[in-house]
């Protein structure tokens, strides 16, 4: 007997009390099977979708008529519930150009991509395979349900899909569907970025994104085009050893979290347009960030990230920080503490990745992250709303009032004069205003 949380049992047992059927189905089956968390959990059954309105009405489900189907979350758990359906024809390598509700179980089953995502599961009936999807999860195999080239073909997403399921499972891909991916992957970026990025970021997250990426590196240089001509770009400078592609995988590698691996991804493709070559020789690269983030900038949609964020963290990678705790104070009052925390983050990762010449400025960051440290316990004084006198308690002309305020922040900031209103206004006295 396979392992679901009770809410999710709940609404198999509603349903069925109803008559009708219910099966847990695709990717919660499979990492059941595998003992493997997850917190989406999809339902497929027979029963009417206004019948199912009804039935879960108390939820406030998003509704998907359309589709068949319904939303909601109970227990930090996520559901969606969807009638059996059969598909139509694809007409545009994405979606099917229809969808027939009074299907079989079997017609569901069949319209899913890999065997593995084929499996349905209810506690009343057991583990239900029409397609040899537990085999495969055994013998640690992707495959296609249907014939990988027309699999491929009705949705270009399954072919990014497939590689996303090789990085989170490492399970081997079947022959045959492999050399299908791998010819036909280019197709893949023919679809509108608004439908790739969410896989792309599911597949970024992953622990085993860059060593799929190294050893399939046509997934990338189809996806992104200046990727493609980062693959054997020597970068000729003696503080990196490895090929721009090499080098940026590398960085990702040492990141967490969505925002800063796509920061990752992008941050030196802008090498490609700024290269210029020194008086000894080696490549220098000036301007190369704010080129990396225009890059960045066609593919990012803040539908899904901060883009803004991501393209500021690119933006400031290669920033020169002087080793000093007023310097650090100052860039947090500028920027914030988090941005500045995440962007030390970043250069550690971007340093790690380069050569040995570069590793003076990792322990650089290391003092940076003890300058943050040391911020976030003393909680220092860094923006106006934190001085100890306000605006209108100075005896000046109304237009000035800012300006003076600021100066007084910098000096507080740099130590020179204390927090305290006294000083201050005896400050403000003394430049005679």
């Amino acid at each position: 007997m396979l392992e679901f949380p009770k809410v999710a049992v709940d609404l198999i047992e509603a349903i069925e009390c109803t008559g009708s059927d219910a099966y847990f189905v695709g990717g919660c089956v499979r990492d059941a099977i595998l003992n493997m968390e997850t917190k989406d959990i999809d339902i497929c059954t027979d029963m009417s979708f206004e019948s199912l309105k009804v039935l879960f009405s108390k939820y406030h489900p998003t509704s998907f008529e359309r589709f068949g189907g319904m939303a909601f979350e109970i227990g930090g758990y996520h559901f969606e519930i969807t009638r059996f359906r059969k598909e139509g024809p694809y007409l545009n390598h994405r979606h099917p150009s229809t969808l027939e509700f009074e299907a079989s179980l079997l017609d569901d089953v069949m319209r899913r991509d890999f065997t593995i995502n084929g499996l349905l599961y209810a506690p009343s009936k057991g583990l239900v395979d029409y397609v040899g999807g537990l085999d495969d999860i055994k013998n640690r195999i992707l495959r296609t349900i249907q014939d990988p080239e027309g699999s491929f073909n009705e949705d270009y997403l399954r072919m990014l899909r497939l590689m996303r399921f090789k990085a989170k499972l490492n399970f081997d891909i079947e022959n045959e569907t492999f050399e299908v991916c791998k010819d036909n992957f280019y197709k893949v970026a023919k679809l509108p970025w608004s439908q790739l990025l969410p896989e792309f970021i599911k597949f970024i997250e992953l622990d085993r994104f860059t060593k799929t990426c190294l050893k399939y590196p046509f997934i990338l240089g189809s996806l992104f085009v200046e990727m493609h001509m980062s693959f054997d770009y020597d970068q000729n400078n003696h503080y990196h050893k490895y090929s721009l592609y090499e080098h940026t995988l590398r960085v990702i590698d040492h990141l967490d979290g969505v925002e800063l691996r796509l920061a990752g991804l992008f941050h030196d493709l802008g090498k490609l347009k700024t290269r210029i070559t020194k008086e000894n020789g080696e490549y220098g690269y000036p301007g190369h960030a704010k080129e990396s983030a225009k890059i960045a900038h066609k593919y990012l949609d803040n539908s899904y990230v901060n883009k803004n964020y991501i393209l500021k963290i690119i933006e400031y990678h290669d920033l020169s920080i002087p080793v000093d705790y007023i310097e650090m104070k100052k860039l947090v009052a500028v920027h914030g503490f988090e941005f500045m925390k995440d962007l030390i983050t970043f250069k550690k990762a971007d340093n790690l990745s380069k050569s040995e010449a570069a590793l003076y400025q990792v322990d650089k960051c290391t003092t940076y992250h003890g300058f943050l440290d040391r911020i976030e316990v003393e909680k220092p004084v860094l923006h106006l709303q934190a001085l100890d006198i306000k605006g209108d308690m100075l005896d000046i002309d109304p237009l000035k009032r800012s300006e003076v305020l600021q100066k007084l922040l910098t000096l507080v900031i740099e130590e020179k004069i204390t927090n305290s209103k006294i000083e201050l206004l005896e400050e403000v006295k003394r430049w005679g205003i």
